[in-house]
């Protein structure tokens, strides 16, 4: 290995990746480091790609690269890596079927990808309906979210995700019984639900089983599970719609 990077005989992964943002999903963050590096595996992306950011779930990580595919790695029992198996991966292995993505984000057992054409596409464990598609069925390869056309950000909670759409709103799909999708309710979607009251926001993030949007006033809103303060409305008491950051 010579300047970070696989020679053409190695399949090992390199030492670290090459990124420039960080992302956390599950209960995991990872912190990111600006050192040089390619991803090789042996049915990974072309020698000389190189990560533009990271995502963590709970007990597998991805790459987003420089070619606008996405690479996986470790457990796959739920199809987490995308590359349609659910076998465990020690190196990178490319997810099936996503060549144009530019953000990707993962929970604790599934990932989700915005694609360029602002479309968003999930992989992974679907218990409680956090790919999207309408079922509840894990997916060992990348299944499309229903009704989201005009996603600028995607961000994974444990079991659920949200997604920033251009007009300002924010929807909302997955496990529900804290009201971490901000729709009014405690009840699981399969489907995206828009975020109630939720019409200028410019950035979203998803916690545990909570999520929180930076609007455009600069005021924050969150919403769902805060047992232990985490909506920072000054009271303990969970909420199914957001409530503004005092």
């Amino acid at each position: 290995m010579s300047s970070g990077c696989c020679s053409a005989h190695e399949t090992s992964p390199p030492a670290a990746l090459r990124v420039e943002s960080k992302a956390a999903g599950g209960f995991l963050a990872v912190a990111l480091t600006a050192v040089a590096v390619c991803l090789c595996a042996s049915a990974g992306a072309a020698y000389g790609a190189t990560g533009q950011s990271i995502a963590a779930g709970g007990l597998h990580t991805c790459a987003l690269l420089s070619t606008k595919h996405v690479e996986c790695w470790g457990y796959n029992a739920d199809g987490q890596l995308g590359n349609g198996t659910t076998t465990n991966s020690e190196v990178p292995v490319e997810v099936q079927g996503i060549s144009t993505a530019t953000a990707v984000t993962a929970g604790q057992a599934d990932t989700c990808a915005l694609l360029s054409t602002k479309h968003v596409e999930c992989w992974g464990y679907n218990s409680f309906g956090q790919l999207g598609n309408g079922t509840t069925t894990d997916s060992d390869v990348p299944v499309e979210v229903q009704g989201i056309s005009t996603a600028t950000a995607v961000t994974a909670g444990t079991f659920h995700t949200c997604a920033l759409q251009s007009t300002k709103h924010v929807e909302c799909w997955g496990y529900n019984v804290d009201g971490q999708l901000g729709n009014g309710t405690t009840t699981n979607s399969d489907v995206p639900v828009e975020v109630q009251g939720i019409s200028t926001a410019t950035k979203a993030t998803a916690g545990g089983l909570h999520t929180c949007a930076l609007l455009s006033t600069k005021h924050v809103d969150c919403w769902g599970y805060n047992v232990d303060g985490q909506l920072g409305n000054g009271t303990t008491t969970s909420s199914d719609t957001p409530v503004e950051v005092l």
